[in-house]
């Protein structure tokens, strides 16, 4: 699937190298949002494995883990992942998202997100998003609200970063369009990122 400048592809095993030159960038930075793990972590076997993992759990029906890629150079410039799927009637997940920081302020991580609830709501029929957000992420903050998200409160002690238990707002977004159907149909993921052209192995 793709927007005007980006190309949405599920991050399994065979996105490896674009993957893996996204984490090295993410070990740099220091921006306050991200969780800090050990050297071994940014290595192209752990990569590789968390890339397996995804494969894995987008099998089982817990994870849509999806890349948007930069038409103009074909690098991995936004991750999205929709997480701790349920299904039957509760039909929610969890959002979380990372835009690389040279690409921030140009309109992608809006254009990538649209794409992906996108994917959500009318690919998998899911009825509901939930994202948590550190008070101090700004961008991701403003990017939320102009998807629709409606901030419903504070999660206490959300994350552990850099060194301390971290407040995060909790946003949700709510599928309006979903009626009148099967709540207890769960979707097969594979075959669904197949469909919808994310999916080529």
């Amino acid at each position: 699937m793709n927007t005007d400048r980006l190309t949405a592809r599920t991050l399994v095993e065979k996105e490896l190298e674009a993957f893996y030159a996204l984490a090295l960038k993410q070990k740099t930075e220091d921006c306050g949002f991200l969780v800090r793990h050990s050297d071994s972590y940014y290595t192209r076997t752990e990569t590789l494995q968390r890339l397996a993992s995804n494969r894995s759990d987008l099998q089982a029906g817990k994870l849509m883990p999806l890349g948007f890629f930069s038409k103009d150079t074909n690098e991995l410039v936004f991750t999205l992942n929709f997480s701790a799927i349920i299904w039957g009637p509760f039909r929610s997940c969890y959002a979380g998202w990372y835009c690389r920081n040279d690409v921030r302020h140009t309109g992608l991580g809006k254009e990538a997100l649209s794409l992906g609830i996108d994917i959500a709501f009318k690919g998998l029929g899911l009825h509901r998003i939930e994202a948590n957000i550190i008070p101090t992420n700004i961008p991701s903050k403003r990017l939320a609200m102009s998807m629709g998200f409606s901030y419903e409160g504070t999660s206490k002690d959300y994350l552990f970063i850099d060194g301390n238990w971290r407040d995060h707002g909790h946003y949700v977004l709510i599928n309006r369009q979903l009626k009148d159907m099967n709540v207890y149909y769960e979707p097969d993921l594979m075959e669904c990122c197949r469909k919808l052209g994310l999916l080529t192995d």
